[in-house]
């Protein structure tokens, strides 16, 4: 029975030590302080300044397209250069063109009204020594030709209708199958014998203008033939009286 007892008080005693050895434990757990844990932060990046949204063009009202014109027709422009004879000439054509000494009236810009006339030619050995005297570089005639110098007046004897521009180009000659212009065999240096070589001309109202053009004609042609803006001729031989 004393044992018992004994056995009992062991027990017991057993027991409050681990109970107090828990308790222990339990308070010193408590005392411990848990260490923080740094929660490392992500790094922060600086606030970009947000610009504000640069404003669109606000498109402004097109315009109602308004029905397009039809177009009228254009007239063909006639040319400006070609003048034209104040009636239907009898004359001035290739086979009736017009007689030496005639003075031939055109229109140019249908109100500008003056005349063309051939009014002196010198021909052959004459005109040849003239232009050779004027300059020993100038041109012999070709084989089967020579040298004619004509002379043509200019008169713009209509009304002030703005100047007359006449040009040395305006002239040609047809003669022994060619049709010779200013720059075929060019002469220089007439004035210095005292012939007024022909050059572009600006006239006014009741001015005359006259000059000498140097072209090769066949020898064997009678009459070679002046043409005026292409479509115009003038006979150069002088009429027999």
């Amino acid at each position: 029975m004393k044992n018992k007892k004994v056995l009992v008080v062991l027990g017991a005693l057993l027991v409050f030590m681990c109970l107090c050895v828990v308790i222990v434990g339990l308070l010193s757990g408590g005392d411990e302080e848990a260490e923080p844990t740094t929660v490392a932060e992500a790094p922060q990046e600086e606030p970009t300044e947000a610009l504000p949204p640069e404003p669109t063009d606000t498109p402004g009202p097109t315009a109602t397209p308004g029905p397009t014109d039809t177009p009228l027709p254009t007239s063909t422009p006639t040319s400006t250069r070609t003048p034209k004879p104040t009636s239907t000439p009898e004359f001035g054509t290739l086979d009736h063109p017009y007689p030496f000494g005639y003075a031939a009236e055109f229109v140019q810009h249908k109100v500008i009204e003056f005349s063309v006339e051939v009014i002196d030619v010198i021909r052959g050995q004459p005109a040849w020594d003239k232009i050779y005297i004027a300059n020993m570089f100038n041109d012999r005639a070709e084989e089967g030709f020579e040298w004619q110098l004509t002379q043509v007046r200019i008169d713009y004897f209509g009304s002030d209708e703005g100047p007359l521009e006449v040009r040395d180009n305006y002239f040609t000659m047809r003669s022994g199958g060619r049709i010779w212009d200013i720059w075929s065999a060019s002469v220089c240096c007439l004035e210095d014998v005292n012939i007024k070589e022909f050059e572009d001309v600006t006239l006014l109202s009741g001015a005359t203008y006259e000059g000498w053009l140097a072209f090769q004609v066949g020898i064997d042609d009678p009459d070679p033939l002046l043409v005026f803006s292409e479509e115009f001729y003038f006979s150069t031989a002088p009429s027999e009286e």
